[in-house]
């Protein structure tokens, strides 16, 4: 299942960017408002940005990534779920 791209630290709300070299990159921003469970951010991100949306609570700065598409997307929500559900 994916989560919110949008997690809360001691210094407020932040996100995670994928860089050019496919590491993560730990952005603040700031969320103008909250409808509907989505976040209207109106400072941090620019255009383009690719913003971590699943499993950004294993990561730090630095760490390594890869942006998966369409079915890998699917297949690995589908593995991410089944691996929640097992104890």
């Amino acid at each position: 299942m994916a989560g919110s791209a949008v997690q809360q630290g001691q210094n407020g709300a932040y996100v995670y960017v994928v860089r050019p070299d496919q590491t993560a990159s730990l952005r603040p921003v700031h969320i103008a408002q909250i409808s509907d469970g989505q976040a209207l951010i109106d400072q941090g991100l620019k255009s383009g940005d690719v913003v971590v949306v699943d499993g950004q609570y294993r990561l730090k700065e630095g760490s390594r990534v890869q942006e998966l598409h369409g079915k890998a997307a699917q297949e690995a929500d589908l593995q991410s779920s089944v691996q929640d559900a097992i104890p």
